[in-house]
């Protein structure tokens, strides 16, 4: 049977070192995905208010503007003024459209990017916990190394106290 090498309780202490290192880089890289997560959850709700203040805005407009199409029909208002107004009324709608429409886009991206960190979050935990999970089955083994190079240190020692008590009772070389 081959003899394990033999790892000394520096070899242990520097592989747990090196255990608890890259446990706190999991950690500090955890905390720092939450953050981003926050991050962008705050941006998310604040497009999402966005997005209802242009929603209210556009039907307040949309309403408007279909008040000055009754106000034509009804020929309360000169043809010009009724023009030009509905003219500016269409363009703030258009604006408001293109607006909603970048507000949407921007709360997809957001929330497609929440969803990426929290996967890249999962990701870091089951390799931390994988990690973690080599570096003890690493030290058990090297205590169990450490342990069977005692008990050979021990029976060698014990071997060779059996061959000087031998000598020195048998007075042979």
């Amino acid at each position: 049977m081959a003899a394990a090498p033999v790892q000394t309780p520096t070899t242990l202490l520097q592989l747990l070192s090196q255990l608890e290192d890259a446990a706190c880089e999991d950690e500090r890289q955890i905390q720092s995905l939450r953050e981003i997560s926050i991050d962008l959850q705050s941006r998310a709700d604040i497009a999402l208010e966005q997005l209802h203040q242009c929603r209210a805005s556009f039907a307040a407009n949309k309403e408007s503007r279909d008040q000055l199409r009754r106000d034509v029909m009804n020929g309360k208002r000169q043809p010009n003024q009724t023009q030009d107004a509905a003219e500016s009324h269409r363009r703030e709608s258009m604006e408001l459209q293109r607006n909603l429409s970048d507000v949407s886009k921007e709360r997809d991206t957001l929330s497609q990017s929440n969803t990426q960190l929290r996967e890249s979050l999962r990701s870091a935990d089951t390799e931390r916990i994988s990690m973690k999970r080599q570096c003890e089955e690493e030290v058990a083994e090297l205590s169990n190394n450490l342990r069977e190079v005692e008990k050979s240190r021990l029976e060698v020692r014990r071997e060779l106290q059996e061959l000087q008590t031998r000598r020195s009772v048998g007075g042979a070389p």
